[in-house]
């Protein structure tokens, strides 16, 4: 049996006439394009479904005329498809495209959030440069005053589109502060937040402002980054520089996940980070606790993930002696010296794949700061 399961593009599906094509089965940057350029108005939305994809072309050597011919059935099957494994309920009635230009609407939403959370590092830049911009529109008002008026105007309009992105930023970093205070109380942390939303941590707080279990917070982290964002996680390791060499071990930790296999996923995730870190910092020798944390420590020494720091530090690399209790459902030194067999749960291999994708990313960080001086 082949364990390696590589990334496609396309996927095989066979038309009701007989033929055989490949289809692209996920939302791809050439549907949001097409789909941005899609006209207002449709006699349906099984036809705005049939333009969005003869614009966006996702299906591999096809003429626009055979688009045209494709029958209800072809379409809704290629929706279906696109839809797989995606988190979307089918209200009684309610029809397939409807749902798929729900859930595209849903995804555009928090590609467009996570665009807004990247932007974070300008946002000082951002106020110095908008006092700047101030400061110089009143001066070419008293220079131009027959146009002085419509400059101000611009200006005006300009500082509010500024003021109310800072608004929501500000309201966006008080939840995620307020989130990973509590993540950390239940052994989960959020340190780069590219796959989570404000929504995410409104959730979060809302858990905890009831009597909940681990348990529960467990379930809420696990359901969150479901097959389609954890498949994505993975793929985003295969292209970065730091473990892309690990790209067939992370094809078999996908096929892991996709059979429920983690008791071997756990220790194998483990094995990376160590040798990653190992790799990215050229240690040579021993590699003791003592060296990860201070590479560790060198790495993250932020405060905008000041959690991840606290769950690697005192719950990953926290100490352990058999015979007495263990206190951390991912110790290091519990899970590999035997002490803690049950460790093979869903909740355990997503804590330590998030840390393996946060620090490649601090990995990836540093050594593009490094390059640009």
């Amino acid at each position: 049996m082949n364990s390696k399961l590589e990334y496609q593009k396309y996927k095989q599906l066979w038309l009701s006439d007989g033929r055989l094509v490949s289809v692209q089965h996920f939302f791809s940057l050439s549907l949001y394009i097409a789909y941005k350029g899609l006209k207002k108005n449709y006699d349906s939305e099984k036809e705005r479904f049939r333009d969005l994809i003869r614009n966006g072309e996702i299906i591999e050597g096809f003429t626009l005329d055979e688009y045209r011919e494709l029958s209800d059935a072809d379409l809704e099957k290629i929706a279906n498809e696109i839809l797989e494994n995606r988190k979307s309920t089918k209200a009684p009635g309610e029809s397939v495209f409807t749902i798929f230009f729900l859930e595209m609407e849903r995804e555009i939403k928090e590609l467009t959030e996570s665009l807004v959370q990247s932007l974070k590092p300008f946002q000082k830049n951002m106020i110095d440069v908008t006092k700047s911009f101030q400061q110089l529109s009143k001066r070419i008002g008293e220079l131009y005053a027959p146009i002085a008026a419509q400059i101000l105007a611009m200006t005006a309009q300009w500082s509010e589109t500024v003021n109310n992105f800072l608004v929501e930023r500000r309201e966006y970093l008080n939840a995620k502060e307020k989130a990973s205070l509590i993540a950390s109380k239940y052994d989960w942390f959020i340190a780069y937040d590219l796959y989570v939303s404000k929504e995410f941590f409104e959730k979060l707080i809302e858990l905890d402002e009831k009597p909940s279990e681990t348990k529960e917070l467990d379930d809420f982290f696990t359901e969150y980054y479901g097959a389609d964002l954890r498949n994505q996680i993975i793929s985003d390791l295969i292209d970065m520089d730091s473990t892309k060499e690990y790209k067939e071990i992370l094809n078999q930790i996908e096929y892991g996940y996709t059979h429920k296999l983690f008791f071997l996923i756990v220790p194998t995730l483990f094995t990376l980070i160590e040798g990653m870190i190992a790799r990215g910092f050229q240690h040579k020798g021993r590699m003791n606790g003592k060296h990860m944390k201070e590479y560790i420590n060198e790495l993250i020494d932020i405060d905008e993930i000041e959690s991840l720091q606290e769950i690697i530090e005192k719950r990953m690399l926290v100490s352990f002696e058999h015979g007495k209790e263990i206190d951390s459902p991912i110790s290091r030194h519990a899970i590999l010296h035997g002490g803690d067999i049950e460790f093979g749960t869903e909740a355990v291999a997503l804590r330590l794949l998030l840390i393996l994708y946060n620090l490649a990313f601090a990995i990836s960080l540093r050594n593009g700061m490094g390059e640009s001086n």
